[in-house]
C-alpha cells in the first residue's frame, strides 16, 4: 500500500493498493503526473497519483531474486529503469535490469 499525505496538514490525500508484497522503491515522473512503485512481487506499477489509480503493471520477472529493488526515471521522463539490486559483497548475483520507454503522459 502507498499512501500520499499532505505535508502541511498531515492528512491522507490518496491511498494506492495493488502490490502483493513489500514496496521497495518509488519514483516520480519529472512533471509529477505519474508515480512509479517497485515491489518484491516482481512488478513495477505506474500510478495516477491524483486518483490513486493503477495505470499499468510491468513484470520484472518470475524468479524470487527478481524482486524490484530500485527504480529510476530518466531526466526527460521517457524511460524507466528497474533493477533487482546491485552486486553484493557476499558474492550474491543480481543481474536483472529492465528499461521501459514512453512513460510520458499523453
Amino acid at each position: 500500500m502507498i499512501i500520499i499525505l499532505n505535508v502541511e496538514s498531515g492528512r491522507e490525500v490518496v491511498t494506492m493498493r495493488g502490490h502483493e508484497s513489500v514496496v521497495g522503491d518509488l519514483a516520480w515522473l519529472p512533471d509529477d503526473s505519474r508515480l512509479m512503485s517497485g515491489s518484491w512481487d516482481h512488478t513495477v506499477k505506474v500510478w495516477d497519483p491524483v486518483r490513486g489509480q493503477e495505470l499499468l503493471s510491468l513484470q520484472m520477472g518470475p524468479r524470487t531474486n527478481e524482486r524490484v529493488e530500485h527504480i529510476l526515471i530518466s531526466p526527460d521522463g521517457t524511460r524507466l529503469l528497474a533493477t533487482d539490486g546491485f552486486p553484493d559483497v557476499s558474492g550474491g548475483r543480481r543481474e536483472t535490469v529492465l528499461v521501459w520507454r514512453s512513460l510520458r503522459k499523453k
